[in-house]
């Protein structure tokens, strides 16, 4: 059993191992809302071990005190993720959104000290007992049609060339530079992204112009939304190939009327998946590979196509065999 933010979306989620040859392992992830306040925080030891087991950390915030450490266990052949997870309530009953201040006693005896550290982050601190390394705080993304604008503080005692961002379609990459020129450190230091498509997924991360290793932040997850100036838009089916379902979602922009239909490569109409008025924004249905009287169709590409508002949209699909 192993707690961690598999999805990084501030929430903890579940992983359980079965051990057992005929029982797979299980993944629970929480997509509950998230109406709380977070703050996740990843060591990188430098004197001291890498994962920085052993460290020690307090979170100040106002008269409330918590204690976390790194462990490098937890339980029977399991262990949680490395970053340490601090809660600090509802959203709406908090009157600042940054907290006092976090110290961190490194298993080497240094003690580290961060002040006025946003909340709902994940926060990257390298050990460094000689010099104040380039922190970064408070690192978020707003999007909106056909852009995603970052925001985030820094705090530095020493000289910096300044941000380097860069943007990947996954958390593991592969990593593209977005500025040219180095950005400046002027808090809070801003940065747009124009080069964004709607109903997208993408990964922002900083580092140091000035050469320093590794990034500054975790991959910062950005979903952007619906525009176009199109009035309906069809995305990917998922998972695509399928074999038991597969989910085929569009979008509106208006309230209106819509046909979703699945068609054999000779153009032969095989179902109706979805047909009548909708309200704006995603919907969704899934598809089990069956024609209209729900017999089993055979294993192949098929396309599937959106009408409404006037205009159409159509993608590819593969169904696998039995």
């Amino acid at each position: 059993l192993g707690f961690g933010d598999y999805d990084l979306d501030g929430d903890l989620d579940i992983a359980i191992a079965t051990l057992q040859a005929d029982q797979p392992n299980r993944l629970f992830r929480n997509d509950c809302p998230l109406a709380n306040n977070w703050l996740q925080v990843v060591l990188e030891g430098v004197q001291s071990n890498r994962s920085a087991v052993g460290a020690r950390l307090r979170a100040v915030d106002g008269k409330f005190v918590q204690h976390r450490h790194v462990e490098s266990s937890f339980g029977l052949f399991s262990q949680n993720s490395a970053a340490v997870q601090f809660g600090f309530g509802l959203a709406s009953r908090r009157a600042s959104s940054v907290i006092d201040s976090l110290i961190i006693t490194w298993p080497s005896g240094t003690v580290q000290t961060i002040t006025g550290i946003a909340v709902n982050q994940r926060l990257h601190v390298l050990e460094d007992s000689t010099t104040t390394a380039l922190l970064v705080s408070g690192f978020q993304a707003e999007p909106r049609a056909g852009a995603v604008d970052l925001q985030w503080w820094a705090s530095t005692d020493h000289a910096t060339d300044g941000f380097l961002v860069f943007r990947a379609p996954t958390s593991e990459g592969p990593w593209r530079r977005l500025n040219d020129r180095p950005l400046p450190v002027v808090n809070p230091v801003r940065f747009t992204d124009r080069e964004v498509e709607p109903l997208a997924t993408y990964y922002y991360r900083l580092e140091d112009a000035s050469g320093a290793e590794g990034p500054l932040t975790a991959p910062l997850l950005v979903r952007t939304g619906f525009w176009s100036a199109r009035h309906v838009a069809l995305e990917p089916a998922r998972p695509n190939p399928f074999r038991g379902g597969t989910e085929l979602a569009f979008s509106l922009l208006a309230p209106g009327n819509a046909r979703l239909t699945v068609y054999d490569v000779s153009g032969r109409r095989v179902a109706t998946v979805a047909d009548g008025r909708y309200a704006a924004g995603r919907q969704s249905v899934v598809w089990h590979g069956r024609d209209e009287h729900g017999r089993r169709l055979p294993a192949g590409v098929y396309l599937y196509r959106l009408e409404a508002a006037g205009q159409s949209e159509a993608r590819r699909v593969v169904r696998l065999g039995p």
